[in-house]
């Protein structure tokens, strides 16, 4: 394994959710999530680190596209069985992590590979 990005198809096989999105959309967030993604992760970290960021940019763009002209906030909760989604009120426009399923596994692996300081 070697420190390159995902690749279009590879990211499609991944997130099949995403395969009607275009091509230059997620070459857009491929190469975004990259920029933020470098080779101080661990290379079994690195593809997945920026795959699961760059969804996460999809799904925001995506979830900014659809609430145009409407009251909707960010998402606040998720639930996938029968699927339930609560929106937050008056959401400030900027993204937080927290905010897709998508998000938060990468900030799960961004804990995994920058945890921060260790106290002993």
């Amino acid at each position: 394994m070697s420190y390159e990005a995902p690749t279009l198809d590879e990211f499609v096989v991944r997130f099949p959710e995403f395969i009607e999105e275009s091509s230059a959309n997620i070459n857009n967030a491929i190469a975004a999530a990259s920029l933020v993604v470098d080779t101080g992760w661990t290379e079994n970290s690195y593809k997945p680190a920026i795959m699961w960021l760059a969804a996460h940019i999809l799904s925001q763009n995506m979830t900014a596209s659809e609430s145009l002209g409407s009251s909707s906030g960010a998402i606040e909760s998720e639930t996938i069985g029968r699927i339930s989604v609560s929106y937050r009120e008056g959401g400030t426009g900027t993204a937080t992590l927290g905010e897709t399923m998508y998000g938060i596994a990468f900030a799960n692996l961004l804990r995994l590979n920058h945890a921060g300081p260790y106290l002993i």
